[in-house]
């Protein structure tokens, strides 16, 4: 019997070497080589290396960005299906895997990582049964994995001087279960697969599996869409951890979505990508697909890595209409974008899907336009202004200067290589004119495997460490105080709707009950109010058509919080009798808030503070996400609203 499995076993392998070579088989194969591999495991493991330690049970520890997160559920359902199907643990203390999945963006995040690591190795025991006289190469459990950036860019490290027992990278995780059977048998080449990275993986074949807590809290759910990078900025780390841009096939992409709205019941997708907005799909088919580049691109913008589509696909603006069609009361968002790849198309997208949130992650990374080109970003300051100006006009048409009407965010690197004080002033300035609703600014910081600090395009980084602390002060302050500007001019008093999350962790003589965040992607606190709420769901269109002129009566109205902000405003009187008045003229149920505010539920809410990135809001209304658009933003393209639920029999 050996002998045939034996045979079987090596016609597997030699039919996956053959199979690689053509692409849409490569994700089989690999399945083959690995499920292959871990048989020899399993038939020379004892042999070799004595017997495996028994692998029951797993826990992972994320950091990062939310594609790790992405990432994470991938990995969990690759452990949890054959052939090892372990079984979560709720602690790394009772784990026989423990997994870090990691990121390499700065140094402060390996260092953590590292300590975590040794909090792990510290758990180490020998398995149950185990003989000592086994020899060293018995590992101890669990069994110790560094998974992702930190994975690719430091490998021998980890392995050599932190001692972990195996590492993978974002494009090993396939392999994982044959890594951990090699590992559990003491194996010293458990890292080999760490060291690659394919242009083709997506794992668009793979499930991801979200931990049972995250299903029933979580009202949002994360999808990849696209994977790697091919621009080459010289202070990013990512195209050499995460590779070469590849994108997930939009029927995928597509039925991944759907699977979380109808079996998780998610509110809220997340499209992730390294460079999600610069998703193209060759192999997709419709009559929605986009023109070939270079009308992918923003106006004024170039790529530096020039890879043109000769033939019509499926771009990013026609993966968010087929995503966003999908269920019109979910909301969804994409992270991280390129401001490149910006075109109109993909504003008019964002704009005519009313449940595609009104928010953008526009990184400038610097506002003197001679730093962005060392940078290597391919746009100058000024037509990363007029892009600015372009979503403005676009998204928000009853505020284009101000952009009252849409969320924009932002990455800055201060005490980048050889940065004077102008260009650091030209930092400061982009932030104080553009006035951006969060930004996330950093000191600059080396790292190998990047072009500024690595080959030919290697910089010095000639700003002393001091002096990068004291610019970044500068640009936090600046940052901050053009925010709590625009803060007190556009929130303050306005109408938002919210999608509730949880209850707020709050005492209980609070007033603020829920958490929530806005179209905006700004925090919620939600106050339980001393009157009752309107219910708007069953309304059908001319209900709301009617519904719309009571809230602008409402948002005219001014409410001040006490200066505490830990109690309601004292005077309700007003608001309570025009929601009284609204509910007799549109037919809306008058109910109370508690019965209607809860997760998952949308709610049009009144702002009655805003500090920072955190609005203290008075619930109205629950609602729908297209009757929101509808109330909220009628200068906007409208779909039809659905007709009221037609009554039961008596």
């Amino acid at each position: 019997m050996a002998p045939t499995v034996t045979l079987l076993l090596s016609a597997l392998v030699a039919w996956a070497s053959l199979a690689s070579a053509w692409r849409p088989l490569g994700g089989i194969s690999r399945v083959v080589v690995s499920m292959a591999r871990w048989g020899r495991a399993q038939r020379t493991g004892a042999a070799e290396d004595g017997p495996a330690a028994p692998l029951r049970t797993y826990f992972i520890e994320t950091y990062g960005c939310q594609m790790n997160i992405a990432d994470s559920e991938v990995v969990r359902s690759v452990l949890q299906g054959p052939p090892l199907q372990l079984l979560p643990a709720e602690a790394a203390e009772s784990a026989d895997v423990v997994l870090v999945n990691t990121c390499a963006v700065r140094e402060h995040a390996e260092l953590r990582v590292e300590q975590r690591i040794k909090f792990f190795q510290s758990l180490r025991k020998r398995p149950p049964g185990a003989d000592e006289a086994a020899g060293p190469r018995r590992r101890k459990l669990p069994l110790i994995g560094v998974l992702g950036c930190m994975a690719r860019r430091q490998r021998t490290h980890l392995l050599e001087t932190v001692r972990v027992d195996l590492v993978a990278g974002p494009d090993a995780y396939r392999e994982l279960p044959a890594l951990l059977l090699r590992a559990a048998n003491g194996s010293s080449t458990a890292a080999e697969v760490a060291q690659r990275s394919s242009p083709n993986e997506t794992y668009a074949d793979i499930a991801p599996l979200r931990a049972a807590e995250d299903r029933a809290r979580r009202v949002h759910g994360f999808v990849t869409v696209q994977r790697g990078c091919d621009n080459h900025c010289a202070f990013c780390v990512v195209p050499f951890t995460r590779g070469r841009e590849r994108s997930v096939p939009a029927e995928a992409v597509v039925a991944q979505v759907r699977r979380l709205v109808v079996e998780d019941g998610v509110k809220e997708v997340v499209l992730l990508g390294q460079n999600v907005n610069a998703y193209f799909d060759a192999t997709a088919t419709g009559d929605d697909l986009a023109p070939p580049e270079p009308e992918l691109l923003a106006r004024g913008f170039f790529r530096r890595v020039r890879r043109p589509h000769s033939e019509r696909g499926a771009d990013f603006a026609t993966l968010l209409r087929r995503v966003a069609a999908i269920d019109r009361d979910v909301r969804v968002r994409f992270q991280s974008p390129h401001p490149q790849s910006f075109p109109d198309r993909l504003l008019r997208a964002v704009r005519d899907e009313p449940n595609v949130c009104k928010a953008l992650h526009m990184p400038a990374q610097h506002g003197a336009t001679s730093v962005l080109q060392r940078m290597d970003r391919g746009y100058s300051a000024e037509a990363y202004r007029a892009l600015v100006a372009r979503v403005r006009a676009t998204l928000s048409p009853r505020h284009p200067t101000s952009g009252a009407d849409v969320g924009l965010s932002t990455d800055v690197i201060v005490g980048f290589c050889g940065e004077t004080p102008e260009e650091h002033c030209a930092s400061l300035a982009l932030l104080r004119e553009v006035g951006f609703d969060q930004a996330f600014l950093y000191a600059y910081s080396s790292r190998l495997q990047t072009p500024a600090a690595t080959g030919a395009r290697r910089q010095s980084d000639s700003v002393a460490a001091d002096e990068k602390q004291r610019r970044l002060r500068e640009a936090i302050d600046a940052f901050q105080r053009t925010a709590q500007l625009r803060n007190a001019l556009f929130e303050t008093g306005r109408l938002r709707v919210v999608l509730v999350e949880a209850a707020a962790d709050a005492s209980p003589s609070s007033p603020w009950r829920w958490t929530g965040r806005c179209d905006s992607n700004k925090r919620a606190l939600v106050a339980a109010p001393p009157f009752d709420v309107l219910d708007a769901v069953p309304l059908g269109g001319e209900a709301i058509a009617a519904l719309r002129d009571w809230l602008q009566r409402l948002e005219a109205l001014e409410v001040a919080l006490p200066p505490d902000a830990q109690s309601l405003p004292p005077d309700t009187a007003a608001l309570t009798a025009l929601l009284a008045q609204a509910a007799v003229a549109t037919g809306a149920a008058a109910v109370a808030a508690a019965d209607v505010v809860r997760p998952r539920s949308y709610v049009v809410v009144k702002v009655v503070e805003a500090r920072g990135h955190t609005l203290r809001v008075v619930p109205l209304l629950r609602t729908t996400l297209l009757q929101a658009h509808a109330l909220l933003r009628p200068e906007l393209p409208q779909l039809p609203l659905p007709p009221p639920p037609r009554a039961g029999p008596v």
